[in-house]
């Protein structure tokens, strides 16, 4: 291999390290905004289905930092390279492109307290839930791949299974404000290591 050759591939993988990085640290930015957002709703005490500019604000980082690491995990190809895994990465970017469009309308005042509530706020709602659920599914990929070890294997299932334990009753044995505060908590600590290992990596562009 010529030297000009070697020097080109040294330049490609510098720069596939300095993507994943500024890619791994929008997600660790994003993750805990979530977190934020609930301490947020519980300071200004905002009844459920009730949002401001802010909570849109706030959401849209914690939307942007998730993208920012889906977009990290299909580069380092922890859920595989193959049909399936494609499959995966794009109905993952479909539900948060729609919860992305939700923050979008509620930093410009749609919102269930304002009706009429359209068609197409209902529908971008939706991806908010869809993508935490979701991550059950990246998380049974990313366990099959074998990319990733330890505790890296495991951690995209705790994004998902703490809303569904909550929608399976386990929120009705808490207060709202402490229940929201613990699948907030747990959400982010699941994204945020997530994050720091895409940050930390220096696999292969994609």
């Amino acid at each position: 291999m010529s030297v000009n050759g070697m020097n080109l591939i040294a330049a490609t993988d510098a720069q596939t390290v300095s993507v994943n990085r500024l890619l791994g640290a929008a997600a660790m930015i994003g993750a805990p905004m979530l977190l934020l957002e609930t301490i947020l709703r519980m300071v200004n005490v905002l009844p459920q289905n009730t949002d401001n500019f802010w909570i849109g604000f706030v959401e849209l980082f914690y939307i942007g930092g998730w993208i920012a690491l889906a977009v990290g995990m299909r580069r380092l190809r922890v859920t595989g390279d193959n049909l399936g895994s494609r499959i995966v990465f794009a109905l993952q970017m479909l539900g948060l492109i729609l919860a992305l469009l939700f923050t979008v309308q509620v930093m410009c005042g749609a919102g269930y307290d304002k009706p009429p509530v359209s068609l197409v706020f209902k529908i971008c709602d939706a991806g908010f839930p869809f993508s935490h659920l979701f991550m059950l599914v990246v998380g049974v990929f990313v366990w099959r791949a074998g990319v990733w070890r330890g505790w890296l294997r495991v951690a995209p299932f705790l994004v998902g299974i703490v809303l569904l334990l909550f929608m399976a009753g386990l929120g009705a044995l808490v207060e709202l404000p402490q229940g929201a505060l613990v699948f907030a908590a747990t959400a982010a600590i699941g994204l945020f290591s997530l994050a720091l290992a895409v940050y930390k990596s220096g696999a292969r562009n994609s």
